[in-house]
């Protein structure tokens, strides 16, 4: 009877040893995981963020031109409101 109550604890112990791998093993998966999903995260909104600069100096330019343009066509007309523009 002794003798297999110790094999029994053998084989819970052997279980739970390797019930402790696999947990291991995928805490290791999930932090690669984690850090794949944060550099993608940072990468993606480094991205957004240079994008809406670069949409927001376009839309600066665009809108000087039109100024510029309403101006010239105010001046040519000789209604001086330039200091009501800019």
């Amino acid at each position: 009877m002794k003798k297999i109550r110790i094999n029994k604890k053998r084989k819970k112990h052997k279980i739970a040893k390797e019930n402790t791998k696999i947990k291991e093993k995928k805490i290791k998966k999930s932090k690669k995981m984690n850090t794949i999903g944060k550099k993608i995260f940072s990468i993606t909104v480094s991205v957004t963020i240079i994008a809406m600069l670069i949409l927001l100096s376009i839309n600066v330019l665009i809108f000087r031109n039109l100024l510029n343009s309403i101006e010239k066509d105010v001046l040519s007309k000789g209604k001086n409101i330039k200091g009501s523009i800019s």
